[in-house]
């Protein structure tokens, strides 16, 4: 199938590994090793996204010369929700794969969570559409 008529829910993981906002760290970290990332979901509703970069923030004590703000202090995290990237860009089971993959680019992202409404039905990786599609 061409990649211009594939939609997102073709490619899609149907069951994104989901925890809770109030995981503890250390237990985030024995699901990532086997997961690319991980969704923050409470109550059905997408919370945010963990991925290697969070935990890179996470193991990293900052620098002096870095930036304030949230990502810089992911060293201090404890739970899943402090650890998270809260709001990410989500996209449809219904996006036709290519635009998918141009908010991939354009974003420098890759993973995608895909919702339906506010529920959490999948998750757009860059790794499973190389695999898929070469």
């Amino acid at each position: 199938m061409r990649m211009e008529v594939l939609k997102v829910r073709d490619i899609m993981d149907k069951k994104p590994r989901i925890v809770s906002p109030h995981m503890p760290i250390e237990r985030i970290f024995k699901c990532l090793g086997t997961d690319p990332c991980l969704l923050v979901v409470e109550r059905g509703k997408l919370k945010g996204i963990i991925t290697e970069s969070d935990f890179l923030h996470a193991v990293s004590v900052p620098t002096y010369r870095a930036a304030v703000g949230a990502p810089r202090m992911k060293w201090r995290a404890r739970t899943a929700s402090e650890l998270m990237t809260p709001h990410p860009i989500t996209v449809s089971p219904d996006d036709s794969l290519s635009d998918a993959l141009e908010l991939m680019r354009r974003k420098k992202l890759r993973h995608l969570p895909v919702v339906e409404g506010e529920k959490v039905v999948g998750l757009l990786t860059l790794r499973a559409v190389l695999l898929r599609c070469t």
